[in-house]
């Protein structure tokens, strides 16, 4: 995980399928609002762009996840 914020990059990016495809209150618990919560601390370094194979804009899918996991809370 190339992140020096510690934001947990692989499940926090695909929050919002999981929202909607797998039972929510796992997703929803206070362990995952404080991993999704290390989005906002985001330093918007790049390396997580550096190392995503399909060349995402990590920093914006992680804040968009952000904002919709926030409208399930």
């Amino acid at each position: 995980m190339p992140c020096p914020a510690g934001i947990e990059i692989n499940n926090c990016a695909r929050m919002s399928l999981m929202l909607r495809r797998a039972p929510q209150a796992g997703w929803l618990s206070e362990e995952w609002q404080e991993k999704m919560k290390k989005i906002e601390g985001c330093l918007h370094c790049g390396k997580c762009m550096e190392k995503c194979p399909y060349g995402l804009n990590t920093p914006e899918l992680l804040a968009k996840n952000y904002e919709d996991y926030r409208t399930f809370l």
